[in-house]
């Protein structure tokens, strides 16, 4: 069944494609790579050109990349009965088609001086300002960037989210560590105009104020 995505989102994406500037989406769910898809399918629309992706994680993919397990996959979801067709020959059309670049982050490095339309950043713990920067510094202008975030009891729970590299200070004795980076980091996007957080069924989630500043440039 089709779902009407809230125009917001798509005046957001179509404006900095206009304007040159990037967007920003922090996705919340545990089926954020079906957003890729369709984020990927409004900048064809919107740009007529090829677009390619990088898509960054830790240590694996929710997903294979090898066509026969995917099919191996497909088999076993339509045996449990959870197989849809519409979304699953969707993603598989689109891992065949598109151009798609799987990077762990400990190899960031080897993407300095590529572009790239699209950035996909999952494994949020596992993200440091470093890599943060080499893999946003490869989106071009009017391209998207996507943080996968895991599903939430609670959304304003983002805010206490954890970085992997803090868990070396508890280790060591540190009774309490204070996330201070990621906490700004969400604080500053709420002052961005071109961030939205929404989730994995693309309903724009009231974690900011952009949604309502959100106005189609002329």
């Amino acid at each position: 069944m089709k779902k009407k995505v809230d125009g917001r989102i798509k005046t957001l994406v179509e404006n900095n494609v206009a304007l040159g500037q990037r967007s920003m989406f922090l996705v919340v769910g545990d089926q954020g790579k079906n957003v890729v898809l369709n984020f990927y399918f409004l900048l064809n629309r919107l740009a007529s050109r090829t677009h390619s992706i990088l898509w960054c994680y830790k240590k694996r993919l929710d997903f294979s990349t090898s066509k026969k397990k995917r099919f191996k996959e497909m088999k076993k979801k339509i045996k449990k009965g959870t197989f849809d067709a519409t979304i699953d020959s969707n993603f598989d059309s689109f891992l065949k088609s598109a151009n798609v670049r799987f990077c762990f982050y400990n190899e960031t490095k080897k993407v300095l001086g590529k572009t790239y339309s699209m950035c996909v950043l999952q494994d949020f713990s596992y993200i440091t300002p470093n890599v943060l920067c080499r893999c946003i510094e490869t989106v071009i202008g009017g391209g998207i960037i996507l943080f996968l975030l895991n599903k939430l009891d609670d959304v304003k729970n983002i805010y206490k989210l954890t970085l992997n590299c803090h868990k070396k200070y508890t280790q060591n004795g540190i009774s309490e560590v204070h996330n201070n980076y990621v906490t700004r980091f969400f604080l500053s996007l709420n002052r961005c105009r071109n961030a939205m957080f929404i989730d994995d069924e693309m309903n724009i989630l009231p974690l900011n104020e952009n949604h309502l500043h959100v106005k189609k440039v002329v």
